[in-house]
């Protein structure tokens, strides 16, 4: 470009001949040389009022950055490539406890926790290469406190080097992470407390099993045989809320998985129709059950589970009215639905009543009908299988509740569970049993249950009591022990040990009545049978038959 072309020297140009109108000659003169030089005068001075007008709205930009930067309420400061803070904002200041005057180069390695040094200047590093920052937590050091604080960084480019190259924000989450952490507390402590409360009540509950067993055998033609019977019920009541317990530990441990199958909804709806209808008659409730011919891709244990816990809560929330037991197809699947019309739900209920120990209008029903868990493992069973549970209420009219499962088109029915009788079976009758077990009255019950099944019995109280059985010459055909036991072994190392000493494979039943994650899984892991207490004879008579079967 020409100097004649440069806008600046035209401007200059025009602003000078509204000044000077004097004609320029052909050939250069003195006062031509004049204009030429008043001309660059002009050029120059119109040059230094951009820059300062340039200057001026750069400064407005700095105070206005700056502003901004003071009255940010999160911490935020600049860091140099020396690792010092260059200028901090006064969040920054209240967070850390200092004044600007001594944060200002004072080393970010003094500030952030010496545990975090590694992964905060590494993400320094890769940030300064040309990495995204991810957010994270990290801890610092403030004048008075530890900080959790959600950390982000930022390159900045700022006029000098002194003043940082990367802009750091800091959101304190320290009392969030301390809330964390005492939930995690009061977890475990929850936890730790259902399970040494399960264990502790299902030792007496175990003995009742046997005990009340035995009595209802001896009194079957007696005028006492109505009152066993109820204590039997009460009992099995009582052993069915200590399940409620173990079925959830067993679920969050992933201890219970379905096994899937082709399941027809109609025999199994008939069947609990039978066993509710009466428990509905009692009540002036009407039970109506509409059986299906159509198949499903469930687990039956679960399935019927599922469908007790909802006809059971059908049942206790239904003061008068009505319950309706159907299956409404969808597409490719199946809604199994449980209708009443109790005391329905609140719609900011709605939400709460899958949380465990959630019981809704508990005014209206009695404490010993549950633990307000059924809903909550009802809804787990279901996802178990790959289905979902879903709930519709009005407060005051009623509930429906409806369990979502994928249909099928070919039907495999179960076998029939053999009857059980009073005789013993073949597979256990001569069989040498060890028992361990520490508890006096459940050695005792169980001791006289096995013996009337023909199974040759020794009974000990402890690891160190089974290895000298051994030692004196016992061969069992099959080990029965509890987890927790006295002395220094525990029901698996009992089990090992024993393997050990015999140089053979000895078929296990650890019986437990643990709640506790870890212990459920270390148990399920030990290739042994695992029978949670308590337990009815009938299921001990099961698991024998089972372990005894050759792999």
């Amino acid at each position: 470009m020409s100097t004649m072309d440069h806008p600046l020297r035209q401007r200059a140009e025009n602003l000078l001949s509204t000044q000077h109108s004097t004609a320029v000659a052909a050939n250069p003169t003195p006062d031509e040389l004049v204009h030429e030089l008043l001309v660059h005068q002009a050029e120059l001075e119109m040059q230094n009022q951009e820059l300062r007008d340039a200057q001026q709205e750069l400064e407005a930009s700095r105070l206005q950055y700056l502003e901004l930067f003071r009255s940010i309420p999160l911490a935020c400061f600049t860091l140099t490539e020396r690792g010092v803070i260059a200028e901090a904002n006064p969040a920054t200041e209240e967070l850390f406890g200092m004044p600007g005057e001594r944060l200002a180069g004072y080393p970010i390695s003094l500030l952030v926790e010496a545990d975090d040094h590694p992964r905060f200047f590494a993400s320094l590093g890769r940030l300064r290469r040309g990495d995204a920052w991810a957010k994270q937590d990290f801890s610092f050091k403030g004048a008075s406190r530890r900080i959790d604080g959600l950390t982000d960084c930022r390159l900045v480019s700022l006029p000098r080097e002194d003043k940082g190259d990367i802009l750091v924000t800091i959101t304190d989450v320290t009392h969030l992470k301390a809330l964390e952490r005492d939930l995690h507390l009061a977890l475990r402590t929850k936890e730790r407390f259902l399970a040494a409360a399960a264990h502790d009540l299902r030792q007496p509950v175990q003995a009742l099993h046997f005990l009340v067993e035995q009595l209802v055998r001896d009194r079957q033609d007696g005028p006492e045989s109505i009152t066993a019977m109820h204590m039997k019920g009460s009992i099995g009541a009582l052993a069915a809320m200590l399940d409620s317990l173990m079925d959830l530990s067993r679920l969050d441990a992933g201890l219970l998985k379905p096994a899937m199958t082709s399941l027809r909804l109609g025999p199994l709806m008939r069947q609990l129709h039978a066993e509710f209808g009466p428990l509905a008659e009692q009540k002036g409730i009407r039970l109506k059950t509409v059986p299906t011919d159509m198949t499903v891709e469930a687990d039956p244990v679960m399935t019927e589970r599922i469908c007790r816990n909802l006809l059971s809560n059908a049942l206790r929330y239904t003061k008068s009215g009505r319950i309706l037991f159907g299956v409404r197809r969808q597409g490719a699947s199946v809604h199994l639905e449980v209708w009443d019309t109790g005391i329905g739900i609140a719609p900011e209920q709605i939400d709460r009543i899958f949380q465990d120990f959630v019981q809704v209008g508990s005014a209206v029903c009695k404490p010993h009908e549950g633990l307000g868990l059924g809903l909550s493992i009802t809804k787990r069973l279901a996802e178990a299988m790959g289905g979902a549970i879903s709930v519709r209420s009005s407060e005051g009219k009623g509930s429906c509740f409806a369990i979502v499962l994928r249909m099928t088109k070919e039907s495999k029915p179960e076998p029939a569970a053999p009857a059980r009788s009073s005789a013993a079976p073949a597979a256990v009758a001569g069989r040498r049993v060890l028992l361990v077990e520490d508890d006096a009255i459940i050695r005792l019950t169980m001791e006289a249950c096995l013996s009337e099944w023909g199974c040759e019995v020794t009974s000990v109280a402890s690891g160190d009591e089974a290895l000298d059985a051994i030692g004196a010459g016992l061969h069992p055909d099959l080990l029965l022990t509890d987890f927790r036991l006295p002395g220094s072994m525990n029901g698996i190392e009992i089990v090992n040990a024993l393997r050990a000493r015999l140089q053979r494979p000895l078929p296990g039943i650890i019986l437990s009545g643990d709640t506790e994650v870890g212990r459920l899984l270390s148990m399920q892991a030990s290739g042994c049978h695992l029978l949670h207490k308590p337990f009815a004879p009938d299921r001990l008579l099961a698991a024998i038959e089972s372990a005894l079967v050759p792999a």
